[in-house]
């Protein structure tokens, strides 16, 4: 079994599905990425990266690395909406 792949709580495999960006957006976070990656990222499996989109909003990438210029994006997700889920979670 691929280490990647986790068990959810049934015990069944379970992976991340992939989140597509066009490709310009996809080349400029990438690039921000990989500039950062020995002082951020480095040995790191999963993480989310805060940069603005192409239309100017801030926005949370979440990532899986899996080695430098080796990148898969989980979610895309404009900040204050993230946000804004997260909180109705906790109050609900």
């Amino acid at each position: 079994m691929n280490n990647d792949i986790r068990p959810d709580a049934n015990g069944n495999p379970f992976e991340f599905p992939i989140y597509y960006l066009n490709l310009k957006e996809y080349n400029k976070i990438v690039h921000e990425i990989n500039t950062l990656y020995y002082n951020k990222y480095v040995n790191k499996k999963f993480a989310i990266h805060h940069s603005l989109d192409l239309q100017g909003n801030y926005s949370m990438y979440f990532l899986k690395i899996t080695d430098f210029q080796t990148t898969i994006f989980l979610k895309k997700c404009p900040v204050r909406r993230c946000y804004d889920d997260r909180i109705n979670e906790i109050i609900s």
